[in-house]
C-alpha cells in the first residue's frame, strides 16, 4: 500500500490514498511526525473527521501540511476551472476563502503556523499547521 523511502536516519513512508476509509484503516496504529494531505480537504464531505484522524496519528507537536484549493472571495460564483472540474466529476464539498479556511482549521483545533495564498486558475492556500 505504501512505499518506503530510506534516508540516512529514518524511513519515510509515502502513501497515496483514494478514500477516507483507506486512510483510517492504514494509519490505525501508526505514529507520524508529519502528514501531508494535498488538495483533499475541500473535496471530502467530512473534513472534520479527516482532521481528527490526522491528529490521532501525529506525534505531539507533529506537523500537518494541507494545501487546499480556495475561492478568492465569499459568495463569488465558481470560476471556469472549478466548473470544468465539476463536469469531469471533481466536486468541491467546501468552497472556502482563505479566511474561511483559516477559521475552519482554528475551529477544529489547529493553528496555522505558516500560510500563503498561491494564485492560479483556482487559488491554493498552502498551510502548515500544528495542534493547538
Amino acid at each position: 500500500m505504501g512505499k518506503t523511502i530510506w534516508d540516512r536516519f529514518a524511513p519515510v513512508y509515502s502513501l497515496a490514498m483514494k478514500s477516507q476509509k483507506n486512510i483510517y484503516d492504514y494509519m490505525y496504529n501508526h505514529i507520524a511526525d508529519a502528514v501531508i494531505i494535498a488538495n483533499a480537504l475541500h473535496v471530502v464531505p467530512n473534513p472534520e473527521k479527516v482532521l481528527s484522524e490526522i491528529d490521532r496519528v501525529l506525534v505531539n507537536g507533529g506537523l500537518l501540511i494541507c494545501p487546499t484549493f480556495i475561492h478568492r472571495s465569499a459568495g463569488k460564483k465558481e470560476n471556469l476551472w472549478a466548473k470544468i472540474l465539476k463536469l469531469v466529476g471533481i466536486k468541491f464539498a467546501h468552497q472556502w476563502t482563505a479566511d474561511e479556511f483559516t477559521n475552519f482549521m482554528e475551529n477544529n483545533g489547529w493553528k496555522i503556523t505558516a500560510g500563503e495564498v498561491v494564485p492560479g486558475r483556482i487559488d491554493l492556500f498552502y498551510a502548515e499547521c500544528v495542534r493547538k
